[in-house]
């Protein structure tokens, strides 16, 4: 069993007859029994050094006990120690109150009974060990979750490696990333990471994979960027493998002297104050060397070997590397041997090379005509489904406005009129025309080909289709602003056909003014209807709520202009619904278009 450490206990009183009576009543605690005859004495001791508990004097030339008491408190470091007053004069109730207001936590009065006084002493000796075996619990708790966060952070560091590695069949993508990773979590100023090869006279040397600084990006190679820094340039890198190849464990040098023999650490102008090399061993091969420079704290063994598994991964993946070219290496071995061997066959047998040469032009052409069929098959499945939209929307138009004049027909007969007045004729009319619009823009693509080779101005076809749809009602009002840019035709027509929904729906469902706007916004523009209708429900869900209409404007938006949509209320009420158009389109200037509008 593993005995308690002992605690501190501090006795202070100018007389020492009661310092010695104090020791022979505490004596048999087995603690630290630490004198004090004056209360400056007392203060230097509490500075010094850490108590369980004080016994004072009240009564002291000089400083008495409770200015003591006081300065104490007045200290963070000695605010919490535990302080018991002892007293033969100062008895009253106004000497008891004025010890508790000054952080007393009793007050014994003289003669005291030593069992009492000894049982109380000894609470506060188990205190202040409960005290610190929790404060030691935190600490190594502390440290155990420190250890855990970066255990885990090394371990998405090495995973987050090795997929890059993967998906790029090299390694300097992957190295790059852990050196960032290593400068963050070792707070190191430079970092490298390199193969070691071998010179023609069998001497070692370091071919960087990649290097860093702090706060910077990662340089290799194979990138146009800054050069490497000039303490890892140096020439007695050399001398850096040498060493870890010698003793084939990590090189850690906190100062320069560790390493005399490396001049890196004299070279003038060098930055470099600090240095821990970590071997990269493949099946007792040395395969490279993982370097950290210049930490504010100090490298160590623990460090390293917390960083073995990188080291392995670092291992894994230039081993892998290495295979690989070896691999290709002799792969093209192989293909050079093959080209020799196709050669003299070819030789020999020039006839039925020939032949061959033939059946394999007709495979190729056979292979490119299926390409071709394949292509041709794509493009008409395309077009099968824009026809197919076309003729939903179009159906739909069709349905909507055919309702509409058969509602106002269905009136006039059921208000017995024996005549239509001309102002609702004109009113048919109007949704007549909207209609063959709205079927002009559904075939208006067919008419010129792919629906990409030609262009069209979004403000001339906007201003040509918005007035057929204001004519639609009589008693609301649309206000627009449109912008002017170029669009290809099919970006066109659906544009024109989400306006055409949009409007429509807010006739439909709104009321007063309808807003439309088109407006360039940067790498695209904006389309914005908006209404002073009642706006969507606070559980609207344009997703639930979809029907022939809002899906096509969805379907639209997303595959013919790569757009996402908004639906929400605006500030002031009624709905809004919002079109951003995430492309880069070419703005026409308004005395510079010359493009002709669609026909309605």
């Amino acid at each position: 069993m593993l005995l308690e450490p002992k605690v501190n206990i501090l006795i202070v009183d100018d007389r020492p007859e009661n310092l010695i009576a104090l020791e022979s009543v505490l004596e048999d605690l087995g603690q630290n029994l630490v004198r004090a005859t004056s209360g400056m004495e007392a203060l230097k001791c509490v500075l010094n050094q850490d108590f369980a508990v004080i016994l004072m004097d009240v009564q002291m030339p000089g400083m008495d006990g409770f200015e003591t008491a006081t300065l104490m408190r007045a200290r963070e470091k000695t605010r919490h120690i535990p302080i018991i007053f002892l007293t033969a004069i100062n008895k009253t109730a106004n000497h008891v109150f004025q010890g508790y207001s000054v952080g007393a936590v009793d007050y014994l009065f003289k003669p005291y009974e030593p069992d009492v006084l000894r049982a109380k002493v000894a609470a506060f000796v188990e205190m202040s060990r409960n005290f610190t075996r929790l404060r030691e619990e935190i600490a190594q708790r502390e440290m155990a979750e420190a250890r855990l966060d970066s255990s885990n952070a090394m371990l998405e560091t090495i995973s987050r490696a090795l997929m890059i590695y993967i998906a790029d069949g090299h390694p300097t993508h992957a190295f790059e990333h852990i050196v960032q990773s290593l400068l963050t979590l070792t707070e190191s100023e430079f970092s490298f990471l390199g193969e070691i090869l071998y010179t023609a006279k069998g001497q070692p040397y370091l071919k960087y994979f990649t290097t860093g600084v702090n706060g910077q990006r990662s340089s290799s190679e194979d990138q146009n960027s800054k050069p490497v820094p000039p303490l890892l340039q140096a020439t007695d890198m050399k001398q850096l493998c040498l060493t870890i190849e010698a003793t084939g464990k990590p090189l850690i040098a906190n100062i320069p002297s560790e390493y005399p023999e490396l001049t890196i650490f004299r070279e003038h102008g060098s930055q470099l104050s600090s240095l821990v090399a970590l071997p990269i061993y493949k099946k007792g091969n040395l395969l490279g060397v993982l370097g950290l420079a210049n930490s504010p704290g100090a490298y160590d063994e623990e460090l390293a070997v917390s960083l073995e598994p990188l080291c392995n991964t670092c291992a894994g993946i230039i081993d892998g590397y290495r295979n690989a070219q070896k691999r290709q290496q002799a792969e093209e071995q192989v293909r050079k041997l093959n080209e020799d061997l196709e050669c003299r066959v070819e030789e020999r047998t020039a006839d039925l090379e020939s032949a061959n040469r033939e059946r394999q032009a007709e495979v190729m052409q056979h292979q490119r005509a299926k390409e071709i069929l394949a292509k041709h098959q794509e493009h008409i499945e395309a077009l099968n489904a824009r026809l197919q939209r076309s003729m939903t929307e179009t159906h739909h138009r069709v349905k909507n406005n055919l309702q509409i004049v058969a509602a106002m027909l269905d009136m006039r007969l059921m208000d017995g009129t024996p005549t239509i007045p001309t102002k609702d004729i004109q009113q048919l009319g109007h949704h007549v025309r909207s209609l063959a619009a709205v079927h002009d823009l559904l075939t208006h693509e067919s008419k010129e080909g792919d629906g990409q080779a030609h262009y069209i101005s979004a403000q001339a076809l906007l201003n040509e289709l918005i007035p057929m749809l204001k004519a639609t009602t009589s008693d609301r009002m649309i206000q627009y602003d449109i912008a002017d840019i170029r669009l290809s035709a099919r970006q066109g027509t659906s544009l024109a056909l989400i306006v055409n929904e949009l409007v429509s729906n807010a006739i439909k469902y709104g009321k007063d003014i309808i807003g439309i706007s088109f407006s360039l916004v940067e790498g695209g523009a904006v389309l914005e209807v908006s209404d002073n209708g009642p706006g969507f429900a606070a559980d609207f869900d344009p997703v639930k709520a979809a029907n022939t209409g809002l899906d096509l404007v969805q379907h639209l938006s997303h595959w013919d202009l790569g757009a996402t949509v908004a639906f929400e209320n605006g500030d002031e009420g009624g709905a809004r619904i919002q079109v951003t158009i995430p492309i880069a389109i070419e703005q026409i200037e308004e005395d510079t278009l010359h493009a002709p509008p669609l026909h309605a």
